[in-house]
């Protein structure tokens, strides 16, 4: 009759170390061909990365502009009001020149962004009497959830961007048309940006501290703009409390008015 094996693997493990030269056996041996370079979990695991999974609880940050443009052809109406970001890009033939935005008013899941700037620029064929109409007549808002963050005049939100010089305009024509490729809404600069964090040390109340349970002091970083949180809708909306203007006709001088939206700020999206 055969004899019955008893012994579990640990102590047959156990057992081989006890014998084994020196008192210890290695297993790698066994194993290592599976992790080989070019090995069939070494596949497995390329092919994985191939798929671009996102890996959770892990934030890519970035700085990141999100940007909008708003046209109207040549004599033209301009609307009483009109948004930016409520139109992606796919939408009334908008391509990547138009805007970055994937989704009406938000950000895809599951990404949020602090907004530390927002920026209006005119296009370069935007003749001057057009960037006057619009600048005398629209005041802007930027709306995240049912809240205004800001507000203000064209001239409150330079874009920080855009295109600068000087050209000489003709003066032996009785009307001249200005050339405004170097015209626009402030002066090319970083520093000329209105800034929407909040100054470091303002009092913001008291939170709960999640280790403690403790209540503390909530005291601004100087690094928080206005957050468009995940899922949360935002839209910038230009509007002319007396109503609705007409962008200059071709015949004199109009090239149809274009601005571009931009918010500037810090995106955190998952890594893929």
């Amino acid at each position: 009759m055969e004899k019955k094996d008893n012994m579990t693997f640990i102590d047959k493990l156990r057992n081989a170390r006890a014998n084994a030269p020196g008192g210890n056996i290695t297993l790698v041996s066994k194993f290592s061909d599976s992790y080989g370079k070019d090995s069939f979990l070494a596949s497995l695991r390329k092919r994985a990365f191939a798929k671009n999974p996102i890996m959770p609880n892990t934030a890519d940050i970035v700085n990141w502009v999100v940007y909008d443009t708003y046209k109207v052809a040549a004599g033209a109406s301009v609307g009483a009001s009109f948004n930016f970001y409520t139109q992606p890009i796919g939408t009334n033939s908008k391509t990547k020149m138009d805007t970055n935005l994937e989704q009406v008013q938000r950000l895809p899941d599951p990404q949020f962004m602090n907004v530390i700037a927002l920026g209006l620029q005119f296009g370069p064929e935007v003749i001057l009497a057009d960037i006057i109409k619009i600048v005398n007549n629209y005041y802007v808002e930027l709306w995240v959830g049912n809240k205004v963050y800001t507000e203000g005049r064209f001239e409150v939100f330079p874009s920080g961007t855009g295109i600068t010089g000087s050209v000489a305009a003709a003066t032996t024509v009785a009307a001249t048309t200005i050339n405004s490729n170097v015209l626009n809404n402030g002066r090319p600069g970083w520093d000329n940006l209105f800034d929407l964090r909040l100054p470091a040390g303002i009092g913001l109340g008291t939170q709960v501290n999640p280790a403690t349970g403790e209540r503390v002091q909530a005291i601004s970083d100087g690094l928080t703009g206005v957050t468009i949180l995940q899922g949360q809708q935002f839209k910038v909306v230009a509007t002319a409390p007396g109503g609705a203007q007409t962008a200059t006709a071709g015949g004199s001088g109009g090239a149809g008015i274009s601005i571009v939206c931009q918010l500037y700020g810090i995106l955190s999206r998952g890594v893929q």
